[in-house]
């Protein structure tokens, strides 16, 4: 190979270096944008899901309040209103 073939060769080569690197950084680019996409989904997925946790638990609640209420109520009327024969 000649000095001028080896010359031309590095000058390729380094061009070719040049435009992967414009690749990259491109690249790196899109995968930037694509993380924080995927990072807003991830926490407006955790949000809803724990806004349904907390509407189960409100739920839960209530329905324990109005079963122990009831709960006392039927004590309340079985004490002023015995069943008969007892």
């Amino acid at each position: 190979m000649t000095p001028g073939g080896i010359a031309a060769t590095v000058a390729r080569i380094e061009a070719e270096v040049v435009a992967l690197r414009e690749d990259f950084d491109q690249l790196t680019e899109i995968v930037k944008q694509q993380a924080t996409i995927i990072r807003n989904f991830e926490d407006e997925r955790q949000r809803r899901l724990g806004a349904a946790g907390t509407v189960k638990f409100i739920w839960g609640m209530v329905v324990t309040g109005v079963a122990g209420v009831a709960y006392v109520l039927h004590d309340v009327v079985v004490y002023f209103f015995p069943p008969r024969g007892h």
